[in-house]
């Protein structure tokens, strides 16, 4: 059931995604400045969704076979439109992947979605090339804490947002050490400023970056929403929100 909300959430957001991922386009340009790789021969992407890292490799990699793969098809119809035709598109879930001896595999803003990140890991790996690189940005447990401190005061409960299930950024790293012998990894905290908590809330509707929603269900009544940006700015000062990614290389 939670797969399912997060896909549709997406789904919906694709055609409105790009325009406003701009954490994730900083993430997927500061992971391709960490890519130890000249020329691989083929490339698997997991989670493109509408090919913002793609056309990045692309580029990248003018002589590489890339495959991008995604489980919402309304995403790779965005891809499809602007990627170059050299790119294959699947549609499939991380179980669904197809097995090959990929030299690199690459991961923007998607594996915190995934599941348990060891299981993640262990299935990538398990199609890496023995030489083989895997690239991925993952956003941890600490993204949006701002607004879950205001919500949670604003509503009189502890609110818990989607991203309380991701992994730590201590966590992500002692799970790729388990998984890969040499890895290399940097922590990055982005921030995004918004007008104000409404402009917030739309920004994460049209990117599709709800996921399950926040625990427990909240109503955004208005009264919610005057109270939230009270608190938030009592506290921060200005609405705005905290992206903590980890960008990680692993063989």
């Amino acid at each position: 059931m939670a797969e399912l909300d997060i896909l549709r959430a997406f789904s919906r957001a694709s055609s409105t995604y790009e325009s406003h991922a701009r954490v994730q386009r900083l993430c997927a340009q500061d992971m391709l400045g960490m890519l130890d790789i000249s020329s691989p021969g083929n490339v698997l992407e997991v989670g493109c969704g509408t090919g913002l890292l793609t056309r990045m490799l692309a580029g990248k990699f003018p002589d590489a076979g890339i495959l991008a793969c995604d489980p919402s098809q309304r995403m790779l119809t965005e891809a499809r439109r602007t990627a170059p035709a050299r790119v294959e598109f699947i549609c499939c879930s991380l179980e669904e992947l197809p097995r090959n001896s990929w030299e690199l595999i690459v991961s923007n803003a998607a594996l915190h979605w995934a599941g348990p990140l060891r299981a993640t890991l262990a299935r990538l790996k398990s199609s890496l090339h023995p030489d083989g690189l895997l690239a991925f940005s993952y956003f941890t447990r600490n993204t949006y804490p701002e607004l879950a401190e205001a919500l949670s005061q604003a509503a009189g409960t502890e609110v818990q947002l989607a991203c309380s299930g991701f992994a730590s950024a201590d966590e992500t790293a002692n799970e790729v050490a388990k998984v890969f012998k040499k890895v290399q990894i940097e922590r990055k905290v982005y921030i995004h400023n918004f007008t104000d908590i409404r402009a917030l809330l739309r920004h994460i509707k049209l990117t599709g970056t709800r996921g399950t929603g926040a625990r427990p269900k909240l109503v955004w009544t208005k009264g919610l929403l005057d109270r939230t940006q009270r608190e938030y700015l009592a506290r921060f000062g200005s609405i705005r929100v905290g992206y903590e990614v980890v960008i990680c290389t692993a063989k």
